[in-house]
């Protein structure tokens, strides 16, 4: 894998509702993962505000496929 090669690592996060969104970006931000990408689909597009939000509030980088 490209990460590996370069010494990063990946992590995956689920969530399928508001709350569950709040969970994945607790447990982000509790682990010091650097960034967020948000992998395209209609659910996150329509989370869109809660995410920016969430990344704004606790100084993370998010990008949007």
């Amino acid at each position: 894998m490209a990460a590996q090669a370069l010494g990063q690592k990946i992590n995956v996060l689920n969530a399928s509702n508001e709350h569950e969104i709040d969970t994945a970006f607790a447990t982000l931000v509790q682990r010091g993962d650097d960034a967020l990408l948000v992998m395209a689909d209609p659910f996150f597009n329509g989370r869109r505000e809660q995410l920016v939000a969430l990344a704004a509030y606790n100084k993370v980088p998010v990008i949007f496929e």
